[in-house]
């Protein structure tokens, strides 16, 4: 390649883009410091991201999560249908101060599945509705447990069959209490405990 005044200008002005800095020297400085940090190593071609590196980024990923200061409910829509989400489930929110909300409440563009992901990263905690059929709400809870999200288990029957739920999963403390306003309140409590730790498991 012919190095020539017009390549350095392209190449200062995609540094200064791909760096968010006002000149390429800032850009360096933070080579610099990544480097001395063990963060990346240089080779004879470009840079390459360490072990530390990758860990300091999954680390900086967890940190700069957007929290909404909501509940986000992830359920059976037949299961959880609009009477049973206002009469157990937003209920809470006069006690907890915290918003819950679904999927099918929230206005979004684009794929379905992505803006649940989404979601889960803003939600300051998760509730997850089991249902006794299947366990299709699985993906779900375990992406939030891999966030460090605090999940809460319920169920809107009173009766669990050990069979239809999953094992690591049987061994969380559900909320299944038949009436009303024994489920509400035990929510709340639950929601007000969780509400924004993030999970004990997480290094």
């Amino acid at each position: 390649m012919i190095v020539n005044d017009a390549t350095r200008d392209s190449y200062r002005r995609s540094l200064i883009s791909y760096g968010y800095r006002s000149s390429p020297e800032e850009i360096l400085i933070s080579l610099e410091w990544l480097e001395r940090q063990g963060y990346i190593v240089r080779k004879p071609v470009g840079l390459k991201i360490t072990l530390e590196g990758y860990n300091a980024l999954d680390d900086y990923g967890r940190s700069e999560q957007t929290n909404s200061g909501k509940v986000f409910l992830v359920c059976q829509f037949k299961t959880v249908n609009n009477e049973v989400f206002q009469r157990r489930f937003k209920s809470t929110e006069s006690r907890t101060n915290y918003p819950i909300f679904r999927i099918s409440d929230h206005e979004f563009a684009g794929k379905i599945d992505d803006e649940i992901l989404l979601q889960l990263r803003g939600a300051c905690a998760v509730v997850v509705d089991l249902a006794t059929a299947n366990f299709n709400v699985g993906f779900e809870a375990g992406y939030a447990h891999a966030l460090g999200k605090p999940v809460i288990y319920t169920s809107q029957s009173v009766v669990l069959k050990p069979a239809a739920i999953p094992f690591d999963v049987r061994v969380q403390n559900i909320i299944c209490q038949s009436d009303d306003e024994s489920f509400i309140n035990r929510l709340s409590n639950r929601i007000k405990l969780v509400a924004n730790r993030p999970s004990p498991l997480l290094p």
